[in-house]
């Protein structure tokens, strides 16, 4: 299995431990392709489901449907960025757009504390 940047996957995050998410879940690959070529492994962020009155903050990022395949409106943590074994990995979705893959991106820079990096505001 070769997962590629931006694509939407199924996976398996248990076990967890605190309020690391868990269960089998959305996930969005954030590793470069040339990464994924060489690993059997992969960075991701996953999602959960976007709900009425939800707070977002700002590393959270909504992925509205279809976007990425997904069925429902769900929201990406980048603050719950980690490592997965392709072993975890499920059925493919689909792919996000370059755009939420972007959003995504700038949201980690800021769980990271990389802001020199972020874009001016819009």
């Amino acid at each position: 299995m070769r997962v590629r940047r931006g694509e939407v996957y199924s996976a398996r995050l248990e076990p967890v431990e605190g309020s690391e998410q868990g269960g089998t879940r959305p996930v969005i690959v954030m590793t470069r392709d040339s990464v994924n070529a060489t690993r059997r492994q992969a960075l991701v962020v996953p999602l959960t489901t976007m709900k009425e009155g939800r707070q977002l903050l700002p590393y959270h990022v909504v992925v509205s449907t279809p976007d990425g395949g997904l069925a429902v409106d769900s929201v990406a943590l980048a603050d719950q960025i980690r490592a997965l074994s392709e072993a975890r990995f499920g059925r493919r979705w689909g792919s996000v757009s370059p755009e939420t893959l972007q959003r995504i991106e700038e949201a980690i820079l800021i769980v990271l504390g990389i802001d020199w990096a972020l874009p001016a505001p819009r």
